[in-house]
């Protein structure tokens, strides 16, 4: 039997179903051994969790998995714990790669599960390139998810490693277009593009209305996901003043200051992943409301096709590979006055497109794009 491992930057239990996530659900459902390691847990982490209210969740949910355990859907998953974390500069990444101890012995625990030879390692995560050597693997596949130079503030630390993966890599996968041509120009290395998918029937499987939309009596966008740097925050003052629409928003706790005051913008918080598919089939649509900046051009954003799923048209920023898509249920900004423009030509379409849209979605499932990847990394 087969035995595949995820080397991925978010824990199979966050509320983020990201990738790795979905390709190892699928992976295990067609009996391979699938183990599924994530970014590791550090003694900073510990010292936020007295600290900070917010990381304490994210932090127990990861902590239940420093001995590896096989989750309900036959994955085993595992958080390595080392002493220090890896910061953006010289003397972070030598702590990290020279001087740092794995407290919970990730080489012991795997060889116990008989991980240590595998027939194949998915990395999307450069901080466990670490964790490689313990391995004995037959294929090493490096998918790309972002463009990491462009999201930290010392970038050259991040290059460094990652053209050392992409050098070492059997094959490498992309999410993106514009990450495939960064990898063909500055590292001569074909990948290639599979984008992210969806789920199609979580998404699609009529759900009852959430109280919340009783509350509603205008046509509502929707976005649900991150908060961080890529966030579009500026878009909110301008949501704020439109009093016929609504705006729902769903994620991670942020600093509530940069909410304009107004009835209109709706934060929910976090609400778990079986439960999103009703807040958007009773959305009037979706929303990416993402900055247009280089490390958003290199995405390949989840809710695309999750919103599309649950028949949702979506109003994104004029972004690279969302852009080359060519999708007719996304509609593009680049200006507040083309946004207003956007969102009324969206409510004139969407009725006559949401068959299409869906069947749109279904294409893109992440069976499709399992079998793509192993036909890709075959032997």
């Amino acid at each position: 039997m087969e035995k595949i491992v995820f080397l991925s930057h978010t824990p199979r239990n966050s509320i983020f179903k990201v990738g790795s996530f979905h390709l190892s659900n699928v992976l295990a459902s067609r009996n391979f051994l699938v183990c599924y390691i994530s970014a590791p847990l550090t003694l900073i982490h510990f010292f936020q969790f007295f600290i900070q209210k917010e990381k304490r969740k994210e932090i127990l949910n990861r902590l239940k998995y420093i001995k590896i355990k096989q989750d309900s859907s036959g994955v085993y998953n595992h958080t390595p714990i080392f002493l220090f974390p890896l910061y953006p500069n010289k003397l972070g990444s030598f702590l990290y790669h020279k001087c740092n101890l794995n407290l919970n012995f990730t080489a012991y625990q795997l060889r116990k599960k008989e991980f240590r030879n595998v027939d194949r390692i998915f990395l999307d995560d450069l901080k466990l390139n670490k964790i490689l050597p313990v391995f004995n693997f037959k294929k090493f596949i490096y998918r790309a998810t972002d463009i990491y130079k462009s999201m930290n503030n010392d970038a050259v630390i991040f290059e460094e490693i990652e053209k050392k993966i992409i050098l070492n890599a059997d094959y490498i996968v992309v999410t993106s277009e514009p990450l495939r041509k960064i990898f063909k120009e500055e590292y001569n290395r074909e990948a290639l593009v599979l984008i992210n998918g969806v789920n199609f029937s979580h998404f699609n499987e009529p759900k009852n209305k959430p109280e919340i939309f009783t509350k509603i009596n205008v046509p509502s966008f929707i976005y649900v996901g991150s908060f961080d740097f890529r966030f579009d925050f500026e878009i909110l003052d301008f949501f704020s003043t439109q009093t016929d629409i609504a705006l729902i928003l769903i994620g991670p706790s942020f600093d509530k200051g940069k909410l304009p005051t107004s009835n209109n913008i709706i934060y929910l918080g976090e609400i778990n992943y079986s439960e999103i598919p009703a807040y958007l089939q009773h959305a009037s649509a979706g929303i990416l409301p993402l900055k247009v900046i280089e490390a958003n051009h290199g995405r390949s954003p989840m809710k695309l096709y999750e919103f599309a799923a649950a028949g949702l048209p979506i109003l994104s920023p004029k972004l690279r590979e969302v852009e080359r898509r060519n999708h007719n249920f996304v509609y593009i900004y680049d200006s507040v006055e083309s946004l207003r423009k956007q969102m009324n030509k969206l409510f004139v379409e969407k009725e006559n497109l949401q068959t299409q849209t869906i069947q749109e979605a279904k294409k893109y499932s992440w069976d499709s794009i399992t079998n793509r990847i192993l036909q890709y990394t075959q032997f």
